[in-house]
């Protein structure tokens, strides 16, 4: 600032409302959150989901292929850190939550369960029926209120999507027993055709509130977090002794198949994860080190086979595309601990990347884009649509 300036916006008055908020939806999420002590004024507009929705559109806009640029981790501590890839030095940031939580956790909010518009589901790592959303962006966080049902066993399929019929973020929870609701009477009437069926828990974010879904099929659950993808929440799955892709349609809130490979290999001893690479669904072979890409969304034949050349290295986590053909890997093998590598498929190159302050050991939590969805406000674009009802799953082919 030169000699004589103050620190003075009130020459922003000369330009249009829309001018300044075109202006300001091309900043960073970090100078954003700064400039709303500008005024009350910017305060509103930056704070309001009209905004948010438009910043998160030209932030997705100006990445057309999804390459991956911000990493959570978590550390033995469960502490949470996130990495900005694109930083000249990428560096691990520490992120707490604690002030925007009213009562802090007993215990530390660390195991990342799904992401989706800048938004992460956490559960608390001594207790998985407790959840939390949070923005890593804007430091905001929310604990979302308890199921109204026990769930005996335990859960293994979890998920965080947009339902954009409804403009409604959800999170999804799967358990393979039956549930006993508070009432004795709902209770007794429930337990003996509930028994024996995967249950679904879905919470509405405009409700705030958790809904049951009775599934007629039992789901067997292989990988625990869904991964969105056209709508959809996917895990992989069996049925009987054969591998399934069972997708989640936030919409309709129906269960669907989607096609495996067709030379995909049913291993009971391998590792399997699915991410998503770019655009792409993917299915991750950790024993053998392969990727296998569904070019064409629900199109078997457009699965695409990606050899990973071992380099002398244990494949744990795809993270997506650092470029339009390089993959960023978490690897780890006999002389080297976790770390963070760049994949060139095409010329089988391995480089690693350098992030300071990353803890020794680590766990790959997920990745995000920065927004300023708030994980506070329940309407975030003023979408129309039927809120509070229960509805059917069912598995569909």
């Amino acid at each position: 600032m030169s000699k004589g300036e103050t620190n003075d916006f009130s020459h922003w008055a000369i330009f249009p409302p829309e001018i300044i908020a075109d202006i300001l939806s091309r900043l960073p999420v970090k100078s954003l959150c700064r400039f709303k002590c500008v005024s009350p004024s910017w305060n509103f507009l930056i704070s309001s989901p009209y905004f948010a929705q438009t910043h998160l559109n030209r932030t997705n806009a100006s990445n057309p292929k999804h390459l991956v640029r911000n990493i959570i981790f978590f550390c033995r501590s469960h502490d949470l850190y996130s990495v900005n890839l694109t930083a000249d030095i990428p560096f691990a940031t520490k992120i707490d939550f604690s002030k925007s939580l009213q009562q802090p956790p007993e215990n530390k909010w660390a195991n990342v369960l799904g992401s989706c518009n800048g938004l992460l589901l956490a559960s608390d790592k001594g207790n998985n029926s407790n959840f939390l959303l949070l923005n890593p962006s804007t430091r905001e966080c929310k604990k979302l209120p308890p199921l109204p049902f026990v769930i005996d066993l335990y859960m293994y399929g979890y998920g965080l999507g947009y339902d954009s019929s409804k403009d409604d973020y959800k999170v999804v929870l799967l358990s393979s027993c039956h549930t006993e609701s508070g009432s004795k009477s709902e209770s007794q009437s429930e337990s003996s055709t509930l028994s024996g069926t995967t249950i679904v828990a879905v919470y509405s974010h405009k409700t705030n509130a958790w809904r049951r879904i009775k599934v007629i099929h039992c789901i067997l659950g292989l990988t625990s977090f869904g991964v969105n993808c056209n709508g959809r929440l996917h895990w992989l799955s069996f049925r009987g002794n054969s591998y399934v892709m069972v997708a989640f349609d936030w919409e309709d809130e129906i269960f669907r198949e989607v096609p495996l490979p067709a030379s995909f290999v049913h291993d009971d001893f391998a590792y399997y994860d699915v991410v998503i690479v770019g655009d792409c669904l993917c299915l991750v072979d950790k024993t053998r080190s392969v990727i296998w890409m569904m070019k064409e969304y629900g199109v078997r034949a457009s699965w695409t086979k990606i050899l990973i050349c071992r380099h002398n290295m244990r494949l744990l986590d795809v993270l997506g595309l650092f470029a339009e053909e390089e993959f960023v890997l978490n690897i780890t093998g006999k002389m080297i601990q976790d770390k963070l590598v760049v994949y060139n498929p095409t010329q089988r190159t391995l480089r690693g990347i350098p992030v300071r302050g990353i803890p020794t050991i680590f766990r790959f939590g997920g990745t995000y884009v920065e927004s300023l969805v708030s994980p506070h406000l329940c309407n975030h674009g003023g979408g129309i649509g039927k809120q509070g009802q229960s509805s059917s799953g069912m598995l569909e082919k």
